[in-house]
C-alpha cells in the first residue's frame, strides 16, 4: 500500500510540475502572442471604423435608385470613389476630411457594374479615364470632374480648393447675352434670371438650392414681355408650361431670392398659384428705339472716323514724300562722280589722239 501511495504521489507531482510548466510558458511567452493579437485586431477595427464612419464614407449598393439619383443627378456634391472590392472602402493611404471638404459628402462603388436604368457602367456613362488609379470623381449638381490621383495624395487643403472650386463654378452665376441661349439654358431647368443692376447673392446661398441655374441678363433682353427690375425665378411644369414670377414684386414670394426659393421649395402650388404663365419665346431681344442722341452720336463716331482717316493718309504722303527726297538726295551725290568719270575719259581720248599725230609727222 505504501508503494501505491508512492507512485499516486508522485504522479500527482508530476501533474503539477507539468501543469506549472504550461503556465509558466503561456505567461511569459504566449501572453505577449496573444496581446499583440489583440492589438492588431484593435488596429484593424479602429482603422475600417475611420474610414467609414470617421471619414462619413458610404458603400452604395447600384440597386438603390434613390440613393444613385441623390449622388449621381441631384444638386448635392459627392466626392466618389470607383473601387471593385467594397470591402476596402477608400484606397491604401487615402484620407479624406470631410470638414475641410465642406458640404462635400464622400462614396464608394463599383463603377464597373451596369447601372440599373440605362445598363450602362459608371465608367462608361461619365466616360472615366480607368487608367488612372486610385479612379475617383466629383459628382456636383449633376456635372462629373474626374480628380488626378495626386490630388488624393496630397494635403487635405490642396484637395479641399479643388473641390470648392468646382463647386463654385457649378453654383454661381452665368452671363448671357443671347435670348435663344437663355431659352435654351432654362428649358428643362429651374433658373433664376438676374438683370445686369442686380447683385448676385453668390455660391454659397444658391449651394443650398441645388436644382437651381443662375443667369445674367442685359438690359436689352424682356423676360415675360418685359424689362426686368428685380430678379426672376422662371420654371418649367409637367405640362409643358413654363412659370415666371419677378422677386420683390409685392412680395408675393418673399423679400429676396433666398426667401422666395425656400417658399418655392416647401409649397410648390402657391408659387404657381402666384406666378403666371409664359410663352414659349418667353425671353426676347428688344431693339432700343432711335432717338436725337443716337444720331448725334453717330455722326460724332463718322466725324472721329473722317479724321482718323485723314491723319493716316497725310502720314502716308509725308512718309512717300520724305522717301522721294532722299531718292532725289542719293541722285544728286552720284552725279558729279559720273561727269568726273566722263571728262577724265575725254581727256583719255584726247592724248591718245594726240600721241598719233606725233607718231605721224615723225
Amino acid at each position: 500500500m505504501s508503494s501505491k501511495r508512492k507512485q499516486v504521489s508522485q504522479a500527482e507531482r508530476e501533474a503539477e510540475r507539468k501543469f506549472d510548466k504550461r503556465a509558466d510558458f503561456l505567461y511569459f511567452e504566449g501572453f505577449p502572442i496573444l496581446v499583440k493579437g489583440f492589438v492588431a485586431i484593435l488596429a484593424v477595427a479602429i482603422a475600417y471604423f475611420a474610414a467609414t464612419m470617421g471619414n462619413d464614407v458610404l458603400v452604395v449598393d447600384l440597386k438603390d435608385a434613390d440613393k444613385l439619383k441623390e449622388i449621381l443627378t441631384s444638386g448635392f456634391s459627392w466626392l466618389v470613389f470607383c473601387r471593385k472590392g467594397l470591402d476596402d472602402p477608400l484606397p491604401v493611404g487615402i484620407q479624406i476630411n470631410t470638414k475641410s471638404l465642406g458640404i462635400t459628402k464622400v462614396a464608394v462603388m463599383d463603377c464597373n457594374k451596369p447601372l440599373p436604368q440605362s445598363g450602362m457602367t459608371v465608367v462608361q456613362k461619365y466616360k472615366l479615364n480607368t487608367k488612372k488609379s486610385p479612379l475617383a470623381f466629383l459628382s456636383v449638381g449633376g456635372t462629373h470632374t474626374q480628380i488626378e490621383p495626386i490630388l488624393l495624395t496630397k494635403e487635405d487643403e490642396v484637395l479641399s480648393h479643388f473641390v470648392k472650386k468646382n463647386v463654385a463654378k457649378r453654383f454661381s452665376i452665368v452671363d448671357m447675352t443671347s435670348a435663344s441661349k437663355v431659352r435654351s439654358y432654362c428649358a428643362k431647368h429651374r433658373c433664376t434670371i438676374w438683370p445686369s443692376s442686380s447683385k448676385f447673392f453668390g455660391p454659397a446661398k444658391a449651394a443650398k438650392f441645388p436644382k437651381w441655374l443662375h443667369v445674367r441678363i442685359p438690359d436689352s433682353l424682356h423676360v415675360g414681355g418685359k424689362q426686368l427690375v428685380s430678379p426672376a425665378l422662371v420654371w418649367p411644369t409637367k405640362s409643358g408650361e413654363r412659370h415666371f414670377i419677378e422677386v420683390n414684386k409685392d412680395g408675393k414670394l418673399g423679400d429676396d431670392v433666398e426667401s422666395a426659393l425656400r417658399t418655392f421649395e416647401e409649397d410648390l402650388a402657391f408659387a404657381e398659384q402666384k406666378s403666371t404663365v409664359v410663352e414659349f419665346e418667353w425671353v426676347k431681344e428688344v431693339q432700343r428705339p432711335k432717338t436725337s442722341d443716337d444720331d448725334a452720336e453717330r455722326a460724332a463716331r463718322k466725324e472721329q472716323a473722317r479724321k482718323q482717316r485723314e491723319a493716316r493718309e497725310a502720314q502716308a504722303r509725308a512718309s512717300r514724300g520724305q522717301d522721294q527726297d532722299e531718292a532725289h538726295q542719293v541722285a544728286f551725290e552720284k552725279a558729279p562722280s559720273e561727269t568726273e568719270d566722263a571728262s577724265e575719259d575725254h581727256a583719255d581720248d584726247e592724248d591718245t589722239e594726240s600721241a598719233g599725230i606725233d607718231l605721224d609727222f615723225d
